[in-house]
């Protein structure tokens, strides 16, 4: 994946742009609230990426066309009851390929589009069937900054950095790979290969990281990483600046990533994580490849 390739981000609206809520009168909708950081991140960073803002929803409002202009959005497809067909009829207008298209939505009438797509988000109000399968769930909800956390984070992994260390996961997908350090540039990026035996949840604890972003790419067998943010656990060991890692202690309800062969999953400063826990309670042998990105 690398966002260079991404030319399109599809939003969806009720959930996703807003939260949720429909605020109705006497004559129909009268009103829908919008995030300004939202707005800010459509009409001023995504023109820097050079990628094109698209609206598909299931519903029709007047109110948001009025928004959509403020933010110099110029396609939007609204009251679409098949967003499938509709996805593909955008696709085939910009002549790009699913690969190339970012997806961000909520609910269940997503889910099927997302599927076409090259990278897909949710809020964190989304369905569970929606986060279990996107690529990235903001710790933000529908409404309030979701967006602009998928934009940030679609311009954090466009950098150049982060560009180098998928064009070396690219060229090394397949190799035979020996445990270690391999050095890719320096010490702003590198990778760690390791292979070991995936653990019982009570074995395993959350870490975060300051100075790196973790892509961490499965060579062979299964593992599944829990996901939550710092303010849901309680530091065990503080930071250490040479390895560059805090520990948390405690168990929480996070979201669960699963990743197997040849998948890839990436962590921001951030996120924090708890990897190597064995998939179904069934241990099994992995092998690991984490590329550490230097981002301070």
């Amino acid at each position: 994946m690398a966002v260079k390739n991404i030319k399109i981000l599809i939003l969806d609206v009720d959930g996703t742009l807003t939260d949720g809520k429909v605020y109705m009168g006497i004559t129909g909708e009268v009103m829908k609230a919008f995030d300004i950081k939202d707005g800010y991140g459509i009409a001023n960073v995504l023109p820097v990426l050079g990628i094109t803002p698209v609206i598909i929803t299931g519903r029709k409002s007047d109110i948001l066309v009025n928004r959509c202009k403020e933010l110099k959005i110029v396609h939007i497809y609204q009251d679409v009851s098949d967003k499938v067909s509709k996805l593909r009829e955008v696709m085939e207008l910009f002549s790009v390929t699913g690969n190339q298209v970012a997806y961000m939505g909520d609910d269940l009438n997503d889910l099927e589009s997302m599927k076409l797509c090259g990278l897909t988000a949710c809020p964190a109000d989304a369905v569970e069937k929606v986060k279990s399968i996107v690529d990235f769930v903001s710790d933000k909800n529908g409404g309030a900054g979701a967006v602009r956390d998928f934009i940030d984070y679609l311009e954090l992994i466009s950098r150049p950095q982060m560009e180098e260390a998928f064009a070396f996961l690219e060229a090394n997908r397949g190799k035979e790979l020996n445990d270690g350090r391999i050095e890719i540039n320096g010490d702003r990026i590198y990778a760690n290969v390791d292979s070991y035996e995936t653990r019982s949840y009570d074995n395993t604890r959350f870490e975060s990281h300051e100075k790196y972003i973790d892509i961490q790419y499965m060579i062979s067998g299964t593992e599944t990483i829990e996901v939550t943010e710092r303010n849901r656990v309680v530091v065990s060991e503080i930071y250490d600046t040479n390895k560059d890692v805090t520990f948390y202690a405690g168990n929480c309800v996070g979201r669960y990533r699963t990743i197997k062969d040849g998948e890839f999953l990436i962590f921001r400063p951030e996120d924090v994580h708890r990897p190597c826990i064995a998939t179904d309670s069934v241990r099994q042998n992995v092998k690991k490849m984490v590329i550490k990105v230097k981002i301070k």
